[in-house]
C-alpha cells in the first residue's frame, strides 16, 4: 500500500521532533510517497524542522484546520494518505492495524484513537473508551472520530470534500457517512496526544467553543440554565472523578466550565448579530421589491 502522509502544524516545534521520528518509525520508508505539511504561519523552528525530515512545507492560506487539511489535500497523488497531527506520537503498531480496514472499497476513513499525557484529559477518555468497548466495530465511530491518526481512500475524499469547519470534525464526519461510506475507528491502535497542564486543557476546550461555525449545545441552553451547570460544576466533577478514579478530572471539569463563560455570552452575541443581519436583509429586499 503506498500512501501519502500528512501533517498540518503551527508553532509544534516542542513536540514535532518526537512526533516526525514515530512516523518514520511506525510507517515503512519503502510505503511512502510524498511527505506533505501545511504550516499556519509558525513562528518557531516548525518549518526548519519539518525540512530536515524532508517534508514538503506549504503555506495555510486559508488558516485553521480547515485550510491545513484543504491545502494537504490539494497534493496528495497515492490512492491512500495519512494523517498525522503535530502532537500525536503513532501507537507502535498502528501500521498493521489500521491500514487491514482499506481493505474494504466501502471504507472511506479509518483511524486509532489517541490518549492524552494529561492525567485529567487521560480520565474522561478512558471512561469513553470503557464505553466504545462494550460497542459493535461499525458503531464506534459515531462516538470517537478525529483526525489525528487517519488514513483516508484519496478519491472519496477529494470528491467529497475534506474538513469544512474551521475546528470541528462532525461535518466531516456526516459527509462520509451519509453517503453511505464507512469510517472506522480502531480501539487497539492507541496513540498518544501530547497535551500540557490542566490549564492548557481548558483553554482548548474554550477555543474550540470558540472557533467552531456550527451549532453546538452552548447555543441551545438558556442562560440561567448555564449558570445552574456553572454553579454545580463542583458536584458533577467530583462525580467524574469518582467514575475514573482521577481527581484531577474534578478541577478539569471545574476550569472547563469556568472558562467556557465569555465563549458562551461571544456564542449568544454572534447569533444575534446574525439575527438582526437576517432581518435587515429581509427588510431591505421587501423595501426593493
Amino acid at each position: 500500500m503506498k500512501v501519502d502522509l500528512c501533517t498540518w502544524t503551527k508553532n509544534g516545534a516542542k513536540m514535532l521532533i518526537p512526533v516526525l521520528e514515530r512516523i518514520e518509525h511506525v510507517i515503512p520508508f519503502e510505503e511512502v510517497g510524498e511527505k506533505i505539511a501545511v504550516d499556519d504561519s509558525s513562528v518557531d523552528s516548525t518549518v526548519k524542522i519539518l525540512k530536515e525530515f524532508n517534508w514538503k512545507v506549504y503555506p495555510n492560506r486559508r488558516g485553521f484546520i480547515n485550510g491545513g487539511t484543504k491545502e494537504a489535500l490539494r497534493h496528495v497523488k497515492a490512492e491512500f494518505f495519512i494523517s498525522v497531527e503535530q502532537d500525536v506520537l503513532l501507537c507502535t503498531k498502528w501500521w498493521d492495524i489500521v491500514p487491514k480496514h482499506m481493505n474494504d472499497e466501502i471504507v472511506a476513513v479509518a483511524q486509532g484513537i489517541e490518549i492524552s499525557t494529561n492525567r485529567a484529559e487521560r480520565g474522561f477518555e478512558r471512561l469513553q473508551l470503557k464505553k466504545l468497548r462494550q460497542t459493535r466495530l461499525e458503531e464506534r465511530s459515531k462516538k470517537w472520530y478525529s483526525i489525528g491518526n487517519n488514513i483516508y481512500r484519496s478519491k472519496i475524499v477529494r470528491n467529497l470534500g475534506f474538513v469544512e469547519d474551521t475546528i470541528a470534525m462532525e461535518p466531516f464526519y456526516k459527509k462520509i457517512t451519509s453517503h453511505g461510506f464507512k469510517w472506522i475507528t480502531d480501539i487497539n491502535a492507541i496513540s498518544t496526544h501530547i497535551h500540557g497542564n490542566l490549564f492548557n486543557a481548558a483553554r482548548r476546550t474554550a477555543r474550540f467553543y470558540s472557533l467552531t461555525r456550527e451549532n453546538t449545545y452552548l447555543d441551545n441552553m438558556r442562560t440561567y440554565r448555564y449558570f445552574v451547570i456553572l454553579a454545580f460544576s463542583p458536584v458533577q466533577g467530583f462525580r467524574y472523578a469518582l467514575k475514573t478514579n482521577e481527581p484531577t478530572v474534578q478541577l478539569l471539569y471545574m476550569l472547563r466550565s469556568l472558562a467556557l463563560t465569555s465563549t458562551f455570552f461571544q456564542r449568544r452575541q454572534r447569533r444575534l448579530n446574525n439575527l438582526r443581519r437576517t432581518k435587515t436583509k429581509i427588510m431591505v429586499k421587501t423595501n426593493s421589491d
